[in-house]
């Protein structure tokens, strides 16, 4: 208000000694920090005014549009133009500059212009709660812009100084109203150090200041190698870890592992003479392939998903047990079974076809289908298995000639427990019309087991 704003002024110029001279001087420089700073007041229980302070933030000017209407006011006082200007457009910013290290001081730094507490309110901490709002604001804003002030007062030395401000320079400097001793103090929201010695001297031959003000993020060495160092190693620790889980390495399938014979000592007492047990007799079992993998002529390095059913369910991912069986002119199916079931040893490979429509119950409607007998001692690794990579066809084992609806199968060939049994299922070469594409699960066991 504009009361408040006269309280103030009336402060100012009752503190400096000079009430008709600064008293308008203050008017500016309050209205001025209004309209593009930063105003605080301190007011008692009574809502009499105790103190005041005036910010800029970085990037504003004091002055910069409320000096040319007050130079006339001065001028009535019998104050030249040219003092005035010289004062507080050139030997003062320069001086700060010279202190704080920037030429461009005015950009980066919140400078306290000006923070007045009567004299009996002092030392109750008026001034501190004053200054905190904008402290407040630049620490948790993240800017890390610093903070600067000048006075002109020594007494104020100590008190800038307890807190938490550094003081890095002073200078007489010659005024309207005598001589100011004026001090330069600066607090950095990180507590960085000052350092270095400004050396330069001003236009008259002296040293404006001792220290110039070190820029924020001043890390200690130790500290930023410690950090790249534990940056490295989560690097390398999460390529590692996404190589283990995205890679198919052929060589660390299951295949390498040896199967172990979990029916210890059977094989002596059926094949001893006499027998010492008899020999149970039983139908056939349904042994479905563990591996049914499409490989393509057409691509030959594409590896084909196996597990296409697998799905997400309220318990997590399912893979259900089933197996493709699809055979066209282009595309082989390569099957691979494991003998499980002790003494029953002597293994058929069957071909089994539904029907879907009424045109393939016709007795015409077959397919030639060669099978051949792989080397493959071992596991295949169905993460790796394309066309080029596919184990070699060892001779041919048989033709079956599927038909919808019915059951066909090879002659029956030993099967030891424990013995891998791999083929390739593909078109006959003089089959006119070869496309097979049969899905089987342990409800409805289609295509080949």
């Amino acid at each position: 208000s504009e009361k408040l704003v006269d309280a103030c002024a009336n402060m100012f110029a009752m503190l400096t000694k000079d009430g008709y001279l600064l008293y308008y001087v203050a008017r500016a420089m309050i209205l001025a920090c209004a309209l593009d700073g930063e105003y605080y007041t301190a007011v008692n229980e009574e809502n009499e005014l105790v103190g005041f302070c005036l910010w800029m933030p970085p990037g504003k000017v004091i002055f910069s549009t409320w000096v040319p209407r007050h130079i006339l006011i001065i001028t009535r006082s019998q104050l030249t133009k040219t003092t005035v200007c010289i004062l507080y457009l050139t030997e003062f910013p320069k001086f700060v500059a010279g202190c704080l290290g920037k030429s461009n001081w005015k950009d980066d730094f919140w400078f306290l212009h000006t923070l007045m507490v009567r004299p009996e309110n002092q030392r109750q901490g008026v001034g501190r709660a004053l200054m905190q709002p904008v402290r407040e604001r630049v620490r948790i804003s993240f800017t890390f812009e610093p903070i600067a002030l000048s006075t002109t007062n020594q007494n104020n030395v100590p008190i800038y100084t307890s807190l938490g401000l550094r003081l890095l320079g002073s200078r007489v400097l010659p005024s309207p109203w005598g001589d100011w001793q004026l001090f330069v103090f600066s607090l950095d929201p990180q507590s960085a150090a000052l350092l270095g010695e400004h050396s330069a001297e001003n236009e008259d031959g002296k040293a404006p200041c001792s220290t110039k003000f070190q820029p924020p993020f001043n890390v200690p060495r130790w500290l930023l190698l410690t950090c790249c160092a534990l940056a490295t190693l989560d690097i390398v620790v999460y390529v590692y870890v996404a190589r283990l889980l995205l890679s198919i390495p052929g060589q660390s399938y299951a295949g390498e592992i040896q199967m172990r014979n979990q029916y210890v000592g059977l094989d002596e007492l059926y094949t001893s003479q006499p027998p010492l047990v008899n020999t149970s007799r039983y139908g056939p079992i349904m042994n479905m392939p563990r591996l049914s993998v499409q490989v393509s002529s057409a691509q030959p390095n594409k590896v084909t998903l196996e597990d296409q059913h697998r799905h997400l369910t309220n318990i997590g991912t399912l893979s259900p047990p089933d197996r493709h069986l699809q055979v066209s002119h282009n595309t082989h199916t390569v099957l691979q079974f494991r003998t499980m079931d002790f003494g029953m040893e002597r293994c058929a490979l069957v071909l089994r076809l539904p029907i879907v429509g009424e045109s393939d119950a016709s007795s015409a409607n077959t397919t030639t289908l060669d099978i051949c007998t792989l080397d493959a001692p071992r596991l295949l690794d169905p993460r790796v298995l394309s066309w080029e990579t596919r184990p070699r066809c060892q001779k041919h084992m048989g033709t079956l000639v599927g038909r919808p609806g019915r059951e066909v199968q090879l002659p029956d060939f030993p099967c030891p427990w424990g013995s891998l049994h791999t083929y390739e299922v593909a078109c006959a070469s003089d089959a006119p019309e070869c496309n097979i594409d049969v899905w089987s699960n342990q409800h409805e066991p289609w295509g080949t087991f």
